[in-house]
Protein backbone atom coordinates (compact mmCIF):
# COMPACT_ATOMS: atom_id res chain seq x y z
CA UNK A 1 0.00 0.00 0.00
CA UNK A 2 2.97 2.69 0.81
CA UNK A 3 4.60 1.97 -2.57
CA UNK A 4 1.09 2.92 -4.42
CA UNK A 5 0.49 5.44 -2.01
CA UNK A 6 3.83 7.34 -2.66
CA UNK A 7 2.69 7.19 -6.41
CA UNK A 8 -0.57 8.81 -5.52
CA UNK A 9 1.03 11.21 -3.04
CA UNK A 10 3.77 12.40 -6.31
CA UNK A 11 0.65 12.45 -8.84
CA UNK A 12 -1.14 14.62 -6.20
CA UNK A 13 1.50 16.85 -5.79
CA UNK A 14 1.68 17.07 -9.54
CA UNK A 15 -1.23 18.38 -9.99
CA UNK A 16 -1.49 20.49 -7.28
CA UNK A 17 -4.17 18.93 -4.76
CA UNK A 18 -5.20 21.06 -1.99
CA UNK A 19 -4.04 18.21 0.55
CA UNK A 20 -1.31 16.05 -0.72
CA UNK A 21 0.11 18.69 -2.43
CA UNK A 22 0.92 20.02 0.80
CA UNK A 23 3.74 17.63 1.29
CA UNK A 24 6.35 15.78 -1.00
CA UNK A 25 6.96 12.33 0.18
CA UNK A 26 10.01 12.63 1.11
CA UNK A 27 8.93 15.42 3.62
CA UNK A 28 6.17 12.58 5.07
CA UNK A 29 9.82 10.61 6.12
CA UNK A 30 10.79 13.38 8.58
CA UNK A 31 7.22 12.15 10.58
CA UNK A 32 9.63 9.53 12.60
CA UNK A 33 13.55 10.47 11.49
CA UNK A 34 14.59 7.45 13.63
CA UNK A 35 12.83 4.98 11.46
CA UNK A 36 14.10 7.11 8.48
CA UNK A 37 17.34 6.67 9.66
CA UNK A 38 17.38 2.91 10.60
CA UNK A 39 15.18 2.17 7.03
CA UNK A 40 17.99 2.92 4.44
CA UNK A 41 20.50 1.75 6.57
CA UNK A 42 22.19 5.20 7.92
CA UNK A 43 21.63 5.71 11.31
CA UNK A 44 24.39 8.00 12.01
CA UNK A 45 22.08 10.29 9.71
CA UNK A 46 19.53 10.22 12.73
CA UNK A 47 20.57 13.59 14.11
CA UNK A 48 20.99 15.70 10.40
CA UNK A 49 17.34 13.99 9.92
CA UNK A 50 16.23 15.24 13.25
CA UNK A 51 17.94 18.73 12.86
CA UNK A 52 15.86 18.78 9.33
CA UNK A 53 13.14 18.32 11.39
CA UNK A 54 12.82 20.15 13.67
CA UNK A 55 13.89 23.49 11.77
CA UNK A 56 9.98 23.36 10.72
CA UNK A 57 6.46 23.25 12.49
CA UNK A 58 5.97 20.10 10.72
CA UNK A 59 7.52 17.99 8.20
CA UNK A 60 5.23 19.08 5.20
CA UNK A 61 7.19 22.81 5.58
CA UNK A 62 9.96 21.25 4.68
CA UNK A 63 8.89 21.28 1.29
CA UNK A 64 9.37 25.31 1.21
CA UNK A 65 11.20 25.38 -2.45
CA UNK A 66 12.24 23.80 -5.43
CA UNK A 67 16.14 23.69 -4.29
CA UNK A 68 15.74 22.86 -0.69
CA UNK A 69 12.61 20.19 -1.61
CA UNK A 70 12.95 17.48 1.26
CA UNK A 71 14.36 15.31 -2.37
CA UNK A 72 17.08 17.71 -2.18
CA UNK A 73 18.05 17.41 1.35
CA UNK A 74 17.84 14.03 1.98
CA UNK A 75 20.11 13.35 -1.46
CA UNK A 76 22.60 15.90 0.17
CA UNK A 77 23.17 13.63 2.93
CA UNK A 78 22.76 10.00 2.08
CA UNK A 79 24.62 9.70 -1.21
CA UNK A 80 23.62 7.26 -4.28
CA UNK A 81 19.67 7.72 -2.72
CA UNK A 82 17.33 5.64 -4.44
CA UNK A 83 13.79 6.44 -3.66
CA UNK A 84 11.92 3.77 -5.23
CA UNK A 85 14.24 1.51 -2.80
CA UNK A 86 15.15 3.24 0.33
CA UNK A 87 11.80 5.51 -0.29
CA UNK A 88 9.56 2.69 0.20
CA UNK A 89 11.70 0.96 3.43
CA UNK A 90 11.86 4.23 5.02
CA UNK A 91 7.38 4.78 4.77
CA UNK A 92 7.08 1.42 5.62
CA UNK A 93 9.38 1.80 8.57
CA UNK A 94 8.21 5.49 9.51
CA UNK A 95 4.61 4.23 8.71
CA UNK A 96 0.67 5.67 7.77
CA UNK A 97 0.52 6.82 11.70
CA UNK A 98 3.28 8.49 12.02
CA UNK A 99 2.59 10.28 8.86
CA UNK A 100 -1.22 11.24 9.74
CA UNK A 101 0.11 12.19 12.95
CA UNK A 102 3.21 14.91 12.04
CA UNK A 103 1.84 16.18 9.13
CA UNK A 104 -1.96 17.69 9.29
CA UNK A 105 -3.05 17.69 5.22
CA UNK A 106 -1.72 14.32 4.64
CA UNK A 107 -3.56 13.33 7.46
CA UNK A 108 -6.52 15.45 6.26
CA UNK A 109 -6.11 14.05 2.56
CA UNK A 110 -5.82 10.28 3.92
CA UNK A 111 -8.73 10.55 6.23
CA UNK A 112 -10.83 11.74 2.70
CA UNK A 113 -9.34 8.84 1.17
CA UNK A 114 -10.67 6.25 3.67
CA UNK A 115 -14.24 7.47 3.73
CA UNK A 116 -14.56 7.83 -0.07
CA UNK A 117 -16.72 4.79 -1.69
CA UNK A 118 -14.94 2.41 -3.39
CA UNK A 119 -15.11 2.48 -7.10
CA UNK A 120 -15.39 -0.93 -8.89
CA UNK A 121 -12.74 -1.64 -11.50
CA UNK A 122 -14.45 -1.95 -14.85
CA UNK A 123 -14.87 -5.02 -16.38
CA UNK A 124 -12.12 -6.80 -18.24
CA UNK A 125 -12.93 -7.58 -22.16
Amino acid sequence: MLHTLSGTVSRRCAQGSSEAGKAAFEALLFSDCAAFAEAIARPHLREALQEIRDAFANPEEIDDSPNFAPSKRVQALVAGYQKPWMGTLAALAVGLDAMRDACPHFGRWLNRLERSPRVAAPAAT
